[in-house]
């Protein structure tokens, strides 16, 4: 980094650190803390005196300390205002509007030169952006911002655009239709003190009259292809028949179909066709697994829960289809979840019996009516992840800290097109390619870890751009450190995520995930120094919220009937549990087969368990095939039949990992025919 770079890094850690202003205006906002100090103060002191003078010329003693101790005898200083003795700073925390004015300072009862202004301003409030309609033009609107503080309009490429003045306050920009739906618009309000930038406003939102005609236009002549183009090809097609009217010489006339009737007629056709389709598909599966989610439309104010199904055919293949999405009015209470998500299921004409599990997320309210309708159900892994480095981030300040320096960078450049333009020159110049940085937020999985790998990628950048312009703060070389190690840690977090969220994740990846990653937190390196912190935490989340993974039925047996892990990845003392439980229930379903009649609360093994997943992250491989390729315990032999089948299963080497369970099963179902053993 150039000499003058570190320069400037040096100077805003120590202006962050000292804080205390000698000799100046300062502006601060309302809650904010102020502390002033005199140039140089000569001992011996006897006595220190600051006092307050407000815009009315009222002077009052702040606080004073002579040979007797301290004395604050106004009351807007009391609790908030602390002197130090032996450099005569006066600091003033949570700060109110009266506390601005004029502060002086009387050493040994004698007035120091120095005046230090303060002025305590109110934050601006958090603009809401109004919108009007033009009657008689649905491609413009006006959007007004109705607030006496400096206002900045800008719109999804960061450019800013320039207002008119609203009265009685305020200012207004003219939106006009683009045909993008993407595109948003923002007002900031700016004082000396603070900035704050409203919600973005789409163009979908402003133009729903236009849009919904365009979707509406769009979704006719998709329609109107899919049911009037023959359904065949090339040489299979007959040549195209001119209608009688043509052929005879007259002119002919065509009907196009209205809105009403493809609305009324063509769709409620098509929707009862796939409904139909998919009905006949359901009833090929004796177990289903579902998937159901709540959330908010952003076009129109209402809940919506949802019900998705997947199944195992008879040949192995995994089937999924989306079954139903129904308003959920009023509270999400576990009642009202429980009777929509009845309903949801009788109109499918599925029975309870046949639920094998129902992932949800870990809301309380969802889970306690899972339990209330008797389903069994598993929470979202990635969530029960994320809750884990979020502990984990939060558990070590020097962190903590990084990654708030880390966003307030960030920040800037989101809210400064001008800045992120400089950026982009510097990358050019430095021959990297044009990336912007990620910022994190809160409810969006993993997006710390990309904030800081993007951070870590424009390192260069970044040193290059502070040696020329402004930053809102710096990072140190202790925080860049810190904030690599940190990555590092992260890191498989982030490749688990990615693939326990893919379409075609499966459960009996849970227990193998977790024992890779407790292995790795276990593992003592060079690098820990500095992070050990915050790699305990992260260890103690992940063994506190996946406590029970190995003892669930539905994990468990996964894991075993996935060829890919089978029994290897079970720690010592639930791994014979695990077994002793598949083989009892292999045993009764064979006792069951036996007396010729079907339990219908047994589910065929195949299909209500095995779901497995495709592959896990590359980071993670080496402690994968490590624990793959150890010794398993010695299996204890049971009784002849199903019990056998399965310890010969066991004994096998696993597949590799990118092969697919399903796959294996549709093959060796024959084989190892564990039913009928």
């Amino acid at each position: 980094m150039p000499l003058r770079c570190l320069m400037l890094v040096t100077i805003c850690v120590v202006f962050i650190t000292t804080e205390a202003v000698s000799g100046e205006n300062v502006k601060k906002a309302v809650g904010d803390e102020v502390s002033f100090h005199p140039d140089i103060i000569n001992s011996p002191v006897t006595s220190i005196i600051w006092k307050h003078k407000n815009g009315s010329g009222v002077v009052v003693k702040a606080i004073e300390w002579d040979d007797e101790g301290f004395n604050i005898p106004n009351q807007k200083f009391k609790s908030n205002t602390i002197l130090d003795e032996k450099t005569g700073q006066i600091t003033i925390t949570n700060l109110t509007v009266k506390h601005g004015g004029i502060y002086t300072i009387d050493i040994n009862n004698k007035e120091q030169e120095h005046r230090f202004s303060l002025i305590v301003m109110d934050r601006v409030p958090k603009p809401v952006i109004k919108i009007k309609k033009i009657e008689g033009n649905s491609d413009i609107v006006y959007l007004i911002c109705e607030y006496s503080e400096t206002i900045i309009w800008r719109n999804s490429t960061g450019k800013i655009l320039i207002a008119s003045k609203h009265h009685p306050k305020g200012e207004f920009i003219t939106a006009e239709f683009t045909g993008n739906p993407d595109n948003f618009y923002t007002c900031t309000l700016d004082n000396d003190v603070s900035t704050e930038t409203s919600e973005p406003v789409y163009e979908r939102d402003l133009f729903q009259d236009v849009w919904g005609y365009v979707i509406v236009s769009a979704s006719m002549v998709f329609i109107i292809l899919f049911l009037f183009i023959p359904p065949c090809h090339g040489a299979e097609c007959p040549p195209p028949q001119a209608p009688a009217a043509a052929q005879s010489g007259e002119k002919a006339r065509y009907d196009v179909p209205s809105r009403r009737y493809m609305t009324d007629t063509e769709l409620p056709k098509l929707h009862d066709s796939v409904k139909k389709h998919i009905h006949s598909l359901l009833q090929t599966s004796s177990a289903f697994s579902f998937t159901t989610d709540i959330w908010t439309s952003s076009v129109s104010p209402v809940s919506l829960i949802s019900l998705t199904s997947q199944w195992i055919d008879e040949s192995f293949t995994p089937q999924r289809a989306i079954l139903h999405a129904k308003q959920l009015r009023g509270s999400h209470t576990s009642q009202a979840i429980v009777h929509v998500f009845e309903e949801m299921l009788q109109t499918w004409g599925i029975p309870k019996t046949l639920v094998h599990v129902v992932l949800r997320d870990n809301a309380k309210n969802m889970i306690k009516a899972m339990n209330n309708a008797g389903l069994p159900s598993l929470p979202c892994v990635a969530h029960t992840l994320q809750l884990a480095v979020h502990e984990g981030l939060l558990a070590q300040r020097s962190i903590a800290d990084a990654i708030a320096v880390g966003r307030k960078i960030v920040g800037h450049f989101k809210h400064s097109a001008l800045a992120y333009s400089r950026l982009e020159d510097i990358q050019g110049q430095l021959n990297q390619p044009i990336k912007r940085l990620q910022q994190d937020v809160q409810t969006r999985w993993n997006s710390t870890y990309y904030m800081l790998q993007s951070l870590i990628e424009q390192k260069r950048v970044l040193g290059v751009y502070v040696s020329e312009h402004e930053l809102p703060d710096c990072l140190t070389a202790h925080q860049w450190a810190l904030m690599e190690k940190t990555v590092a840690i992260l890191a498989p977090f982030e490749e688990l995520t990615k693939k326990v969220s893919s379409y075609d994740a499966l459960a009996s990846d849970v227990i193998p995930a977790v024992t890779v990653l407790v292995r790795l937190l276990n593992r003592k390196t060079d690098e820990d120094h500095g992070v050990k912190t915050i790699k305990a935490t992260l260890l103690a989340a992940v063994k506190k919220r996946f406590s029970d993974v190995e003892t669930n039925p539905l994990y468990f047996i996964s894991t075993i009937l996935d060829p890919r892990y089978k029994d290897r990845f079970f720690s010592n003392n639930t791994a014979p549990e695990a077994k002793l439980h598949l083989k009892q229930e292999l045993q009764m379903m064979s006792r069951a087969e036996a007396e010729g009649s079907r339990a219908e609360a047994a589910e065929p093994p195949a299909k209500l368990f095995l779901k497995a997943q495709a592959s896990t992250s590359s980071s993670l491989d080496t402690v994968f095939e490590e624990i793959a390729k150890e010794q398993p315990q010695a299996a204890q032999p049971l009784a002849a039949g199903a019990a056998i089948e399965l310890d010969t299963y066991l004994g096998e080497a696993p597949s590799p990992r990118e092969d697919s369970p399903l796959k294996y099963w549709g093959v060796n179902k024959i084989r190892h025919d564990i039913r009928e053993s």
